[in-house]
């Protein structure tokens, strides 16, 4: 990646300057960084068309994700008419609409406010938008041969304009570079508010998330909660093959240095599968 956070030290005041005239946020960040798009560049030297053509499928993905979401989300309404169905689905509408993108280089970042002030029911379809917009993501730039590996964390950012600071982006870029695998995992600070539901039975695990001894870089593996980014499908045909094709489009090479992360991709996959085969019984 080329992204850095690093402010030179003479221009300290003026960061100061613009953060003091920033809006101060608590809220919800997902950060998806795109597998392999060095090589893409290196690999589609001609700009006017395959780099271009790459670039609108990157900047259009946030609202296209969030698109899915909506449309989802009204079609699991029309076959709801139940009181609650009327309190929770404009919750869920309003936490899609107010979610901010920022798309540079390699790297994809969303956000959605809240404040601690909030009531349950707003704060709990926030996160749970969050959960299904990043499952969207990471699900329609594998399917676009984009994969992305990416990270859901929480704490107080700064935005101002289209631009965007604070520790917490900082810290899910540094995790999301630990990753392995082409996969979207909740930090353990995203993971205490999962858990919390979990103990009042209102997100039941194996569903939109589950615990995954996840692989990291350095032959090291922790656990975190993993996004099913791939809830709604049961079966795929060769999975060996649909990820090499998502690791080799748009012309990227797959060195041997990539060979574990595509190894580790096909085995989260097969456990998703595994998971939503189960889902129902």
């Amino acid at each position: 990646m080329a992204l850095r956070f690093a402010y030179p030290p003479h221009k300290t005041s003026q960061w100061r300057k613009i953060l003091s005239d920033s809006i101060g946020s608590t809220g919800l960040i997902a950060f998806f960084d795109i597998l392999g798009y060095q090589n893409l560049l290196n690999n589609n030297p001609d700009i006017n068309t395959s780099i271009l053509e790459i670039l609108d499928i990157i900047e259009n993905l946030p609202e296209e994700a969030k698109k899915i979401l909506t449309d989802s989300s009204k079609k699991t309404e029309s076959t709801h008419n139940s009181q609650v169905t009327n309190i929770v689905f404009p919750e869920i509408k309003k936490a899609i609409n107010e979610i901010k993108h920022l798309v540079f280089s390699d790297t994809i970042l969303l956000t959605l406010q809240y404040d601690e002030t909030d009531d349950e029911l707003t704060i709990r379809m926030k996160h749970m938008v969050m959960l299904a917009i990043s499952a969207t993501v990471a699900a329609q730039m594998f399917a676009k041969g984009l994969p992305v590996r990416g990270v859901l964390h929480k704490g107080e950012f700064f935005i101002k304009n289209n631009c965007f600071a604070g520790k917490p982006i900082v810290d899910a870029y540094q995790l999301c570079e630990e990753l392995n695998l082409s996969g979207v995992i909740c930090s353990h600070k995203f993971s205490e508010y999962l858990e919390e539901l979990s103990t009042k039975d209102k997100v039941p695990e194996h569903k939109i998330v589950f615990r995954y001894l996840t692989p990291m870089r350095n032959d090291r593996e922790e656990k975190f909660y993993n996004i099913n980014w791939l809830i709604n499908t049961k079966n795929l045909d060769d999975i060996e093959s649909i990820v090499l094709e998502a690791f080799w489009s748009h012309n990227k090479d797959c060195s041997i240095a990539v060979d574990k992360k595509i190894q580790n991709t096909e085995k989260l996959i097969r456990k998703m599968l595994l998971i939503n085969s189960q889902l129902g019984k």
